[in-house]
């Protein structure tokens, strides 16, 4: 079974020449060092890491040796006094110290597999190259271990009992305060069996919150725990961390205080939750890699001093009965998922300046087949686009970085690893991806942060390789791979490592894809936060067109994501090809040198599967016989893709099949575009401003005008096909896709007579719906035509166009307010309303009143109108009933005020000051106005009222004076 890396053919063979080399892999040959430790190693035969388990030792004795290597050149003799009073007393004690502990410090007796002097011993601790005496080694070890631990430490025996008594106190408030301790090393075990209990069940207690008014935060807090939810406070620096002093010193140097995004970010990572963050972009990258690298490197640096602790306290006092569980199965503690090589050298970079080691092995090495000085690109590329694939592009590598007290070592081992950085591709081959291959995942079994950096770049790959990656995390191990079991923490034994293993996702947008990740993986006893934009922009007001361009979003529907493939092919080859292949092609210009010729169609497919149906149905259609067209996807040859623009460009080709992976990898510029048909919305925002905004700009000079849609609209234009599936695709290029209800289409195909609208999400008001039924859309009474269970139809004559807003609403951009006809069941709130529009409105001006209340100032473009309104009295805006509470009859306004109620559930409180509304006045007035102007004026039949009142006075005048008639 082949596996696709989601890239095209033209960047395979950099990927291919490196994945050879990771098939390797570091296992079979071990590292070579001369006598002087200091000296670089050999080369060997691969760059990358590897999973090898040949030679892994103990952690606790990794660290142990760690501890002391860096530091040899301090001679064995010259200890400290206090150091050599306690390894005297060591050695009196060395009799009754068990055999694990024993042989850290025993040098004489018989050489047992336990011993410095066995063979196996110095085969698995890399000893039985020259690396040394492994006597002098061992007393090294265990008095640079005591020297080191006994100076940090000051809950030592000579202590004073006052003394003693405030180490501990200051101990247990760490313990509580510090959330490695309560949430990795010292776990409440009641707490923690009650959170279990309700994250299996999926009992979550789920707090919203907005921050800054830019971010939406979702908190999910396991029912019935203990653990603070973080919504309050943020982390405003470093001074605010529970950090390594090594750490702090050296992040406040280039970084003392953090940014609102990263204060908020702070909280969450360092409080052990897990986090999917959605408002990645270029700008704050930098900053989101610094939280999570120092996150990572002091989770790495607090558990190795938590281990050697502990060893300390294992020499010293052979005896002691404390259970000291401080491990997991194997070393690494942190993976980071990451796109390209240059991602991982940023990432390795902010790592460095963060921990500032003294030395780093393998360097050169590392920046030679990370690094890549040249600039790639031009600046007319995107900037996310150079951002990602400026540095070295290839998504095929892995490597473990490995600390020690001094130095930071590159190829590392991945058991002997601390930290693995890889590609999703580069780990899934270092596990094993065949069934029939040998897989080696235990590695990964003692993962306890997961880190996924630019999310977004990953889906766009294969997001297969990072499913199957998160499916082998934290499973148990096949093999021991020298695991200390009695100071495994009980958490790994009893099978929860998943549900303390924080993963932090960073991504520019949300996809289904994360969602998943964030309800299947994101199990974290600490709880899971999911940080999304308020509202989104939308790509669509960024373009910027030189003539106006009709776009339509047509909705079709879909019972279920399974059938939407279907359902969405379906649409397409019964309402959009037949009008390709009606259109007429014209000749090829052969001539032509740039321009385009005004009729292409660029028909854009995000999904490669829905490339290749499409293109086999444009094949083998009878209908689409006559119809040429071309073909550019993300495995196109260079050759290939260049033939297709071109033919697409002269005309020979009259349409053109563009994958959304294949403008992510090459952002081509496609000429000669006249019409874009997105088969679907891309995942990518910003691609739906490059394709319409660019390609159509750029073709824009050859688009002929028409009459059809107005004064300056072109005969090309966007159609756009999506299900309610596509809901947040929509929210990112619409500014804010809730279209419960919203206009799903809005057509008018032959530019004269009756247009149709079709209103999508309106389930609820359909249940009793029939053929001809009247419904009210922004106060105006239609007539429905067609219908389904969740959208209906409408015609909309001139007239209706000319007196409402309707036909300025977008689609499907602009949300409605729907309202059926009244029942005589109902109770009659609020005034009676028609349907029929007056005029149209114009907001002046939205101004809060108090703290929730919003106030509308409205002017009326027919101001006839105003006499119908009255303070007190009643308006319909957008067909919602509204309470007039002020009117200027001289500067032609009145206003009406919404409450927190009325805002959540109509359109109008999200409108802004030049927005129009429909209005309709209170009919009441209407009414008595004509009935009063009736009977005082009169009609056609006899006058009025007041007409014969004055009549009969002068009568009676004119009688008395004796002028009446006789």
């Amino acid at each position: 079974m082949a596996f696709s890396r989601g890239r095209g053919s033209s960047r395979g063979t950099r990927g291919s020449r490196r994945g050879g080399k990771g098939f390797r892999g570091r296992g079979n040959k071990k590292s070579t060092y001369h006598s002087a430790r200091l000296e670089q190693p050999l080369e060997r035969d691969s760059d990358e890491s590897s999973p090898s388990s040949e030679g892994s030792v103990p952690a606790s004795e990794q660290f142990a040796e760690e501890d002391v290597s860096e530091d040899e050149e301090t001679p064995t003799n010259a200890l400290p006094p206090y150091s050599t009073l306690l390894q005297s007393l060591a050695a009196n004690t060395r009799n009754d110290t068990p055999r694990f502990k024993r042989r850290k410090i025993e040098h004489e007796g018989r050489a047992t597999n336990d011993s410095p002097s066995s063979p196996e011993y110095q085969r698995n601790n890399g000893l039985e190259n020259g690396g040394g005496d492994p006597d002098q080694v061992e007393v090294i070890e265990e008095t640079g271990l005591e020297a080191e631990t006994v100076l940090d430490d000051p809950d030592e025996e000579d202590c004073s009992q006052d003394s003693q008594l405030s180490v501990m106190t200051m101990k247990l408030m760490d313990t509580v305060s510090d959330p490695f301790q309560s949430h990795i090393a010292e776990p409440n075990e009641d707490a923690l069996a009650k959170e279990l209990h309700a994250v299996v069940r999926n009992n979550f207690d789920v707090t919203k919150s907005e921050h800054d008014k830019l971010w939406k935060v979702t908190i999910y807090v396991p029912a019935q725990g203990s653990r603070n939810q973080h919504s309050g406070g943020r982390i405003r620096g470093p001074d605010n961390l529970m950090l390594k002093s090594k750490l702090k010193d050296a992040v406040k140097s280039f970084k003392p205080n953090f940014n609102s995004l990263e204060s908020n970010i702070a909280t969450y990572v360092f409080g052990y939750q897990d986090l999917l963050q959605c408002t990645r972009t270029v700008g704050n990258a930098p900053g989101l890699r610094e939280i999570s690298c120092l996150h990572a490197v002091n989770h790495v640096f607090k558990t190795r001093d938590k281990v050697i602790k502990n060893n300390a306290k294992l020499a010293k006092d052979g005896s002691n009965d404390e259970e000291l569980r401080d491990q997991g199965f194997t070393r690494p503690k942190v993976l980071i998922l990451l796109p390209t090589r240059d991602a991982c050298l940023k990432i390795v970079e902010t790592i460095t300046s963060i921990c500032q080691p003294e030395q780093q092995e393998n360097k050169k090495r590392f920046l030679d087949g990370y690094s890549e000085t040249e600039e790639k690109f031009s600046t007319e590329k995107p900037e996310d686009f150079r951002d990602l694939f400026g540095g070295n592009d290839d998504d095929m590598f892995r490597i473990g970085l490995k600390f020690t007290r001094k130095t930071l070592k590159f190829f590392a081992q991945f058991y002997n690893s601390d930290i693995i950085l890889a590609s999703p591709l580069g780990l899934r081959m270092a596990i094993g991806m065949e069934k029939n291959q040998k897989q080696d995942h235990d590695f990964l079994s003692s993962i306890e942060i997961l880190i996924v950096d630019h999310a977004d770049a990953l889906l766009m790959q294969n997001w297969e390789h990072v499913d199957y990656i998160l499916q082998h995390l934290n499973l148990q191990p096949k093999e021991a791979h020298g695991c200390d079991f009695s100071r495994v923490r009980t958490w790994y034994l009893d099978g929860h490592a998943r549900h303390l293993r924080q993963t932090i996702v960073f991504s520019s947008f949300n996809t289904p894809e994360l969602n998943q990740v964030f309800s299947k993986h994101m199990l974290n006893v600490a709880g899971r936060v999911k940080m999304t934009p308020i509202m989104y922009e939308g790509e669509i007001h960024e373009l910027h067109l030189p003539i106006r361009t009709k776009q339509t979003f047509s909705r079709f529907d879909a019972p279920s994501p399974t059938v939407d493939p279907d359902a969405r092919f379906e649409y397409f080859a019964t309402a959009i090809a037949p009008s390709l292949a009606k259109k007429p092609q014209k000749a090829p210009r052969p001539d032509l040198a740039g321009g385009g010729n005004g009729g292409g169609t660029l028909v854009f497919v995000p999904s490669y599967l829905d490339f290749v149906r499409l293109r086999n149905h444009f094949t083998t259609s009878s209908s689409l016989s006559s119809l040429s067209f071309g073909c550019i996807s993300e495995y196109t040859s260079v050759r290939d893709v260049a033939r297709a623009r071109s033919h697409f460009l002269s005309g020979r080709h009259a349409v053109l099949l563009y994958t959304e992976r294949a403008h992510h990898f090459r952002r081509y510029r496609i000429r000669g575009v006249g019409k874009v048909v997105f088969y679907g919305l891309p995942e990518n925002p910003m691609f739906y401003r490059e394709v319409v905004g660019g390609f159509l700009q750029m073709g824009g000079a050859g688009l002929e005008k028409s009459t059809l849609g107005g004064p300056g609209a072109t005969s090309g234009g966007v159609r756009c096909l999506f299900s309610k599936w596509d809901v947040l695709k929509l929210e990112r290029v619409l500014e804010d896709a809730n279209i419960d209800p919203a206009v799903a289409a809005l057509d008018n195909p032959d530019g004269a007579g009756e247009t149709t609208m079709t209103v999508s999400g309106a389930e609820e008001i359909l249940h009793d719906a029939h053929l001809g039924d009247s419904i009210s859309i922004n106060g105006t009474c239609l007539t429905i035509t067609s219908f389904t269970s969740t959208s209906f139809t409408v015609g909309i004559s001139p007239e209706t166009l000319r007196r409402t807003n309707l036909g300025r609403l977008t689609a499907p951009t602009s949300r409605v307010n729907l309202e059926r006809a009244v029942s005589g069941s109902t109770r009659m709130g609020g005034h009676f309303m028609q349907g029929h529009v007056d005029t149209v409105a114009t907001i002046l001006s939205v101004v809060p009143d108090g703290e929730s209340a919003l106030t509308f100032r409205m002017q009326p473009q027919d101001r006839r109108c105003l006499r119908y309104v009255v303070e007190k009295g009643y308006v319909a805006l957008d067909g919602v009933s509204l309470t007039v509470t002020d009117v200027d009859d001289a500067a032609g306004w009145w206003e009406v005020m919404l409450i927190t109620y009325t805002q959540e559930k109509v359109v109008i409180a999200g409108k802004r000051a030049g927005e129009e509304v429909n209005v309709e006045v209170d009919m009441v007035g209407k009414y008595v106005e004509k009935s009063v102007r009736g009977m005082l004026e009169g009609d056609e039949i006899g006058g009025g009222v007041l007409e014969r009142v004055i009549g009969r006075i002068v009568d009676e005048r004119l009688r008395k004076a004796g002028v009446g008639k006789e």
